[in-house]
Formats: C-alpha cells, structure tokens, sequence
C-alpha cells in the first residue's frame, strides 16, 4: 500500500512538473496559462493526448512532434520528476508548519513547493519574477493562512504579516534605489523583494529571515564554484532559486533545526 500511496503521489507532482512547464513558458509571455492546448514548442501544433502524460511520453513514446518531428527536450521530463520527487519528501516530512492536520498540510506543502519550482526557472530563464506571480501567490498564501492553516481566521497574527510584508518591499526596495544612487548598479531585482513579503505571508517573519540567510549562503557557495571553474559570464545570477531553495529547507526541516545550522537564535 504504502509503494501503491507513494506512487500515486509520485503521479501527481509530476503532472503538476507538467503544467509547470507549460506555465514556464507562457507566464513570461503573456499568454494564458489554460487556452490554448499544449503544442510543440517548433511548430505549434497542438499535442495528442499520449504526448502529455509525464516522463513516460519522454521515455518510452520518444515525445516528438507527429508534424514537424520536434523532440521535446528531456529537461521537461527532468522538471517532472523533480516535482514528483518533492511531492513525496512533502508526504514523509513530520514538521507540520502550516496545518496539525497531515493531509491539509501535505496538500499546501505541496502548493506551495510547486510555486516556489515555477518561480525558480523563470527566474532562471528570464532573470525576472514577473509581478503578476507574486501577487497571484501572495493572495493564494493570505487565503491559505487565512483559511486553512493552523493560523486561521488569527486576525492579529494575519495582520501582522501583512504589515510586516509591505514594510519588507518599502525597506529593501529603498536601500536599492539608494544603492543604485551611490554605485549606479541595482543590488537585486524588485521580484526578490516582493517574493521575500510573499514568504512572510506563508512562513511568518522568522521563516522568511531564515529562508534569506540560508539563500545567501546557498549564492555564495555558488558563486564560489563557479568562480574557481571559470565559468562567469555575467555579473547577473538569480537569485530566486537560492531563496526559493531557503524557503523550502525552512519548510522541510523547520525552525530550530536551520536557525542550529545557520548559527542563530531566533527566539
């Protein structure tokens, strides 16, 4: 039973590995996210059923394009398993940070871990986060805490994150302008910002610190790898993925033990 669960699961984040490809695409774009039907990324034309189904399409259909013979890059398949992969450690994972009750906290662990891969590879991809997803995830996490988590109908607590979220955007988007006025480059991108009030939204003002400290550790390790390879080609990175990445080791292994790997206290 427990392969039968863990498979099921498996399924699930990997279709949602596939939606997200598809939303990786379209978001930066502009163009809908639900019309029209998947379609070959040469030739446009739309998809049959049987090349959309996750990873087995890739492995054992050769997912190719019936009009133009367009092989569909492996890194799809690759962002598929990932997800599905993420999807059951969420399901093994016994720190409860959004609900006492497991499937409810599963099922947003889940929501929430799959946003966090979308942002990731846009940013990646474009070096942006675009506005609309940060505002489409911090309504989403206002009415998961709202209404779902542990926090529920807390008005007090609610608000407290909002306030704090909205004085984390004015603070670091300030000391940017000012940074930009006195070195004339922009320390980080606006996206970052609003993508740190989106955490305090989700994880709480202690979440979201750790999640920044762990991420600037996570980019400094990385440049450092890079640097004694020599593979720089830009003076840009970003910087999403090491505070998405932040954010999900604060959601996996919880508050007391990253503050005793980042060497701080937050009580």
């Amino acid at each position: 039973m427990n392969y039968l669960n863990n498979f099921l699961i498996f399924f699930c984040g990997a279709s949602c590995g596939s939606f997200i490809n598809l939303a990786r695409y379209r978001i930066p774009r502009n163009q809908s996210i639900f019309f029209p039907n998947s379609f070959c990324d040469n030739c446009k034309t739309a998809l049959n059923w049987h090349q959309k189904i996750p990873i087995f399409s890739q492995l054992f259909v050769k997912k190719k394009c019936n009009s133009c013979g367009f092989k569909i890059p492996l890194k799809y398949s690759i962002i598929e398993i990932i997800l599905g992969c993420l999807f059951i450690l969420n399901s093994h994972n016994f720190y409860f940070i959004f609900s006492s009750n497991r499937i409810v906290d599963i099922f947003i662990k889940c929501i929430f871990v799959s946003n966090l891969l979308l942002i990731s590879l846009i940013d990646i991809d474009t070096l942006t986060i675009p506005n609309k997803l940060n505002t489409f995830n911090y309504v989403l996490g206002f009415l998961t805490i709202l209404f779902f988590s542990n926090h529920a109908f807390h008005i007090n607590l609610i608000l407290f994150r909002i306030l704090f979220s909205i004085l984390t955007i004015l603070f670091l988007e300030l000391f940017s302008y000012l940074y930009f006025l006195l070195r004339g480059k922009v320390p980080f991108g606006s996206g970052d910002s609003k993508l740190l009030a989106v955490f305090i939204i989700w994880l709480g003002l202690k979440g979201m610190l750790i999640s920044l400290i762990f991420s600037i550790y996570l980019a400094a390790i990385y440049i450092f790898i890079i640097y004694i390879i020599s593979l720089f080609k830009t003076d840009r990175i970003p910087f999403g993925p090491f505070l998405c990445l932040g954010a999900y080791l604060f959601l996996i292994l919880g508050e007391e033990i990253t503050s005793r790997i980042l060497f701080f206290n937050f009580s």
